[in-house]
């Protein structure tokens, strides 16, 4: 099965799942009624505030499973719709990475892989005699 989209995430199909093994959904009615009239509106105003301060965020709601994955309703402000520089910060595009479908690699397998405010966190985190999972 190929990665999710977001346009997916809440029209789920199982055509691409064995014929054998149906599929299990926990949204209800009430749940998805819930994060439309209750949460999405604040989500919403924090987000209206943020692009007014200019302040990144990154939210993601789990209103249900399917199949033991979680179905999601995911929203941002990334750094760069701020003009933000992240060359030494990658995080929030690991966080939309993840989001469509790809691994986290930890970054004290890949050292290569680490940008600039990792590097930075493991050097301070080593000076202070704290020993990294």
């Amino acid at each position: 099965m190929g990665r999710r989209k977001k346009c997916d995430i809440l029209n789920e199909t199982t055509a691409e799942k064995p014929a054998e093994k149906k599929t299990r959904k926990s949204v209800t009615p009430e749940k998805y009624g819930t994060y439309i009239n209750k949460i999405d509106p604040l989500v919403q105003e924090i987000k209206a505030t943020c692009n007014r301060y200019q302040i990144p965020c990154y939210m993601t709601f789990a209103i249900g499973t399917d199949d033991n994955r979680f179905i999601m309703k995911s929203t941002s402000l990334v750094p760069e719709l701020f003009g933000m520089d992240t060359t030494g910060d990658k995080r929030f595009a690991d966080f939309v990475n993840i989001q469509n479908g790809f691994l986290a690699v930890p970054a004290n397998e890949h050292p290569e892989l680490l940008g600039v405010s990792d590097a930075i966190a493991l050097e301070s985190a080593s000076d202070e005699g704290i020993e990294e999972d």
